[in-house]
């Protein structure tokens, strides 16, 4: 990759980041950006958010 493409890249990777609200590395983030997991997080916390996040909604709601 020539070094102009290569500035390309890392620019374009930074401004989507700007843009999702990216502040720090690593972050996780879920549900169009209203979920961030920030710094070192382990393999089960991901895990469950994605579960929550991917499980029918209609199983999950009690309404007694």
């Amino acid at each position: 990759m020539s070094q102009k493409l290569e500035v390309e890249y890392w620019s374009d990777i930074l401004c989507r980041a700007a843009d999702a609200g990216i502040k720090v590395s690593p972050t996780c983030s879920f549900n169009a950006g209203r979920q961030c997991l920030s710094g070192n997080v382990g393999y089960r916390i991901i895990a469950a958010n994605i579960r929550e996040l991917t499980e029918p909604a209609a199983l999950l709601q009690a309404w007694c």
